[in-house]
């Protein structure tokens, strides 16, 4: 996600088994290269990251157990962009299937 112009965060979610995922956070800043100075950004801004994260997992945790490709009210927002492609490729290139697996048309 690009914040601004001087902040870029990048995420990664890795899979631990069926009902779990590792989420992996690393943020870049072009700002702020006195070492006394950048720690302290450092550490407000990890403290931060962690407040936001705790939010979303919240909010990723009341959706249930649906897969999130099978959503279709969701309000995306711009920085959503991923998800709309993921979804859109996942629609025209896979099979749904419903709960008696035969194919969704």
């Amino acid at each position: 996600m690009n914040i601004s112009e001087k902040i870029n965060l990048v995420l990664y979610f890795a899979p631990i088994n069926a009902s779990q995922t590792q989420l992996y956070l690393r943020a870049y800043r072009e700002f702020l290269i006195y070492p006394g100075i950048k720690k302290l950004v450092d550490l407000v801004m990890n403290f931060m990251n962690q407040v936001i994260l705790k939010q979303d997992q919240k909010v990723v945790a009341s959706q249930g157990d649906r897969p999130s490709y099978e959503a279709k009210t969701d309000s995306l927002m711009l920085h959503d962009q991923a998800i709309r492609l993921f979804r859109k490729h996942w629609e025209n290139n896979l099979f749904l299937f419903d709960k008696k697996g035969d194919p969704i048309e």
